[in-house]
């Protein structure tokens, strides 16, 4: 087998071992991989079939003709193989069990290959390519890895995070709001779960929930100024503008330098009849965003709208 046949080989058992966080032992890492390898080469013509004669019956056998019927692309007879090999192991084999899910998978029935997959406790290996393809902006298969991971492991709390996050970049709220609350069900607290969590709930205008995530958000970060503006906003939707006001000031407070803030601001001072508030604070937004021509064009009317 050459370099890149074995570099390729090793770099999946790695993904797989990195992703499982120990539940491959060492042994039978080295004999996984070994399989791999050998019945790769075996697919592209690198070892002779005939130098490999084993009885029928053999366990080696078994995983041998599974794993040739993989690399082959045909995924019935891959998953039946792996079944008869797994049936005949002393013991359920982890990687075994993750191929065999990976067969019935591709050949449409995820049923099955989610049972192979709890079996093999995968559940984790499709939450690190969730997290991967996050990384990489890869929304659509977010959803797809984090609800395998979802449904192999229903009580993955990570999981439903991320497909909270992924729902809402693809603007499904209403799904991005039951994901988070699954999420926080299970316990899920990194990071900002809870400002996620009111975004998606703003998004839908439930505004007193969005309101109620907030308000944890600052609990935990009183000094967060982006979780003061959003709680303005949603304020301001609601048209408690006294409400607003207090909380785009403790926004402008921990952070003078973003332009949105003080356009805020200056729409309330604008609809509370407030104009040389309204024009002096959109007048800082501009200061900060000179480019900006909505604002432009707000200064200039600020007389005509804000009476």
């Amino acid at each position: 087998m050459n370099s890149h046949t074995s570099g390729r080989v090793l770099a999946l058992g790695c993904l797989i071992v990195g992703g499982w966080c120990g539940l491959v032992k060492f042994t039978s890492l080295i004999d996984n991989l070994y399989w791999l390898a050998f019945t790769n080469a075996l697919q592209h013509g690198q070892i002779s079939r005939t130098a490999w004669v084993i009885s029928p019956t053999h366990l080696m056998q078994h995983k041998l003709t599974a794993m040739e019927a993989y690399w082959a692309g045909d995924c019935q007879e891959a998953g039946a193989k792996f079944d008869v090999a797994l049936e005949a192991g002393a013991a359920p084999q982890v990687l075994w069990l993750f191929f065999a899910g990976n067969a019935y998978a591709q050949c449409q029935q995820p049923q099955v290959a989610i049972q192979r997959w709890q079996r093999a406790g995968a559940a984790p290996f499709w939450l690190k390519q969730c997290e991967a393809d996050w990384s990489h902006t890869e929304i659509e298969a977010v959803v797809q890895h984090c609800d395998l991971a979802r449904q192999i492991d229903p009580q993955l709390a990570p999981a439903y995070d991320y497909l909270g996050r992924a729902y809402f970049r693809l603007r499904r709220y209403p799904q991005a709001v039951e994901a988070y609350e699954a999420a926080l069900r299970l316990g899920e607290a990194q990071g900002r779960i809870y400002l996620r969590t009111a975004l998606a709930y703003e998004q839908v205008n439930d505004l007193a929930s969005a309101e109620n995530y907030l308000l944890k958000t600052l609990a935990r970060e009183p000094e967060y100024a982006g979780a003061y503006f959003v709680l303005a906003r949603v304020y301001f939707q609601q048209k408690r503008y006294g409400e607003a006001e207090a909380r785009l000031t403790d926004a402008i407070h921990f952070d003078p330098t973003l332009p949105v803030f003080y356009v805020l601001l200056g729409d309330v001072y604008c609809l509370t009849q407030r104009p040389t508030d309204a024009l002096t604070t959109y007048q800082r937004a501009a200061s900060l965003d000179p480019t900006n021509a909505a604002l432009v064009q707000k200064i200039e009317l600020v007389n005509t709208k804000c009476h």
